[in-house]
């Protein structure tokens, strides 16, 4: 049980987590301090462990959203197809993001319908920075425009 509060040391919310024999969490109720459930999250594995399903309801017992995991024969992630449902309405928001990966086993590229982010490392494969792009799918002509960047450090001693 994780108990979660806020910056003046309010509890606000409770999560009830609950695990498989191979310790991936399966199930997380959140819920008010009073009980009131207010939220649940259901995961799905594969017998490699691998995250395939994971599904956010809301606290009317709706679904909020789903992402489903799909992987390659050496267990990397290609596409992810996440599902918006979009509350008070029947419909939906998907997205699709394409993992691309360099020979090393490197995540280099994730592609959605908006956004593109490469990933660049050092000669010891280490992350060094992430750019991302916003991109316009329809006008592949478009230049991309960054929207992001994020540079990391490392230390040796």
């Amino acid at each position: 049980k994780i108990r979660v509060y806020n910056n003046q040391n309010y509890l606000i919310e409770t999560e009830n987590l609950r695990y498989n024999e191979k310790d991936n969490l399966i199930e997380q109720i959140i819920q008010e301090p009073g009980g009131t459930i207010i939220g649940k999250v259901f995961n799905d594995y594969d017998i490699y462990g691998k995250l395939i399903e994971h599904i956010r309801y809301g606290q009317d017992g709706r679904k909020l959203r789903s992402i489903k995991n799909f992987y390659d024969q050496n267990g990397k992630k290609i596409v992810e197809k996440n599902i918006e449902f979009l509350i008070n309405s029947d419909e939906s928001r998907k997205i699709n993001k394409k993992f691309t990966y360099d020979r090393k086993g490197n995540l280099i590229r994730i592609d959605d319908k908006y956004f593109r982010t490469y990933y660049f490392y050092d000669d010891y494969n280490n992350l060094e920075e992430t750019k991302t792009f916003l991109v316009d799918s329809s006008n592949p002509s478009v230049q991309e425009i960054i929207v992001a960047k994020t540079v990391y450090r490392f230390s040796f001693y």
